[in-house]
């Protein structure tokens, strides 16, 4: 089931990159025109090649390769033009700032982010239009609980992911639970790899153990010469929604799933990235500290520096710096979840929380070890004791380093409330079992998006 995903996403990628390449000749046609020959389109190449190179990081920070995030026309126009604006200002760096003033591209420059702009957007129109319609992989659903009937309601309002849901395969009677819309029931008998077939199904996800019932064990085991491929549940759930099920996994799933002798050259390696990327922003912006100080010292009384105990991992306690952003002494003495609109936070306070500038101090714990720039976002300790007892394997996430950002932080809202953190935690358990250099490169890549809006 991931593999159909995954080819889509390349296929995605590939159709961009043929826009972005085609955009480059028409664009010199159009400005040339009679004049137009290979060696134009050859001088222009390299320069053009290091803007589409932008945008295309832009498009991926954008999650306009991420399927779960697919948009409508409308929506999906509006980020173009928005991406190839912000291409238009990057090729007048590059052609302005960084290059010789006889490099001829930089008049082209509007003219190409216009035709690539509407080459792009049609594309992707058409490759919604045709994978829902041509491109699907049709699924069964074998069994029925709450994560089964979300599963069925994401496979059925997100067509563009490539899923279709087809049928259901009830393990027992559904008391009085369907699935809405045109879903078939196809029941476990003597016709079930017949009935399969028949509606060319090639997947089927099994939201129960087919070990409790030796009857739909034997049934599915015979479908497996017939190329039907068996998901459990929470491989469906993570691939779909980049989440893990909490109240669906068990100890089991741990031991077959994390295991962090494996991951010994990769913290290695993520720990020297950690390093230099924390005094490279340290050094970048020691600059504005001065200012940022002045700043909160003139909206309010109190210090500049503000450190909390968080937990991080092993359980092991330690300081968090930021930026003061609220009045001195908010909490007095007792531990208060966030709110929207915090009366708490000063008007200055508010400026440095949008642009995220209250956050830079932390590069400090990230020199020092204390945190990662990638994983799960750190918690007090007085909010862990309470959520270890509500959120099953809660302490798990303390078997790694926290993160200044994360898989949670870039997939989900600001946690207010532990409900939220319960929804927090199972992108939580995705980055635990998926972490990778890649997977951190791609979560630092959508950090930036961040900045760009509000919490």
């Amino acid at each position: 089931m991931s593999e159909p995903l995954k080819l889509k996403k390349l296929i995605l990628l590939a159709g961009d990159i043929g826009m972005l390449l085609l955009s480059l000749p028409l664009t010199l046609l159009i400005a040339f025109q009679g004049r137009f020959n290979r060696q134009i389109l050859m001088d222009h190449l390299l320069p053009f090649l290091f803007i589409y190179g932008f945008l295309l990081v832009l498009f991926y920070v954008n999650n306009m390769y991420d399927m779960k995030a697919f948009k409508s026309t409308t929506s999906l126009a509006a980020s173009i033009v928005i991406i190839h604006g912000l291409g238009v200002l990057a090729g007048i760096v590059f052609f302005y700032l960084l290059t010789d003033p006889a490099i001829t591209p930089k008049t082209n420059l509007a003219l190409n982010m216009v035709a690539a702009s509407f080459l792009i957007w049609g594309w992707r129109a058409f490759f919604q239009r045709f994978l829902t319609s041509h491109l699907s992989v049709r699924v069964a659903i074998a069994g029925m609980n709450e994560h089964a009937k979300e599963l069925a309601d994401i496979i059925t309002k997100r067509p563009y992911m490539g899923y279709k849901l087809v049928a259901c395969i009830p393990s027992e009677p559904l008391f009085g639970h369907t699935f809405e819309g045109d879903v078939k029931t196809i029941f476990t008998d003597k016709h079930l790899v017949e009935n399969l077939k028949k509606e060319n199904i090639g997947t089927i996800i099994m939201t129960e153990n087919p070990h409790l019932n030796p009857v739909i064990a034997q049934a599915f085991y015979e479908c497996i010469p017939h190329r039907i491929q068996f998901l459990d549940l929470a491989q469906s759930y993570e691939l779909l929604t980049g989440r893990i099920p909490i109240s669906y996994i068990n100890q089991t799933w741990f031991l077959e799933n994390i295991n962090e002798k494996t991951k010994q050259l990769y913290d290695s390696v993520k720990r020297v990235f950690d390093i230099f990327a924390s005094i490279s922003i340290l050094c970048a912006s020691l600059p504005l500290w001065p200012f940022i100080a002045f700043f909160i010292k003139w909206g309010s009384a109190g210090p500049v520096f503000y450190s909390q105990e968080r937990v991080g991992a092993n359980q092991k306690r330690f300081q968090l710096l930021k930026f003061r952003s609220m009045i001195h002494n908010a909490e007095r003495g007792v531990p208060l979840w966030a709110k929207i609109n915090d009366p708490r936070v000063t008007r200055i306070g508010k400026l440095l929380r949008r642009t995220h500038l209250d956050e830079l101090p932390q590069m400090i714990n990230v020199f020092k070890g204390e945190i990662s720039f990638v994983g799960p976002r750190p918690e007090r300790k007085e909010f862990v004791d309470v959520l270890e007892k509500q959120i099953p394997h809660y302490n798990i996430r303390h078997i790694i380093k926290p993160g200044f950002t994360g898989w949670a932080q870039v997939n989900f809202r600001y946690a207010r409330t532990p409900m939220d953190t319960y929804e927090k935690f199972q992108y939580d358990l995705f980055y635990l079992k998926n972490r990778s250099l890649i997977l951190d490169l791609s979560i630092i890549l959508k950090t930036l998006r961040l900045f760009l809006k509000n919490e």
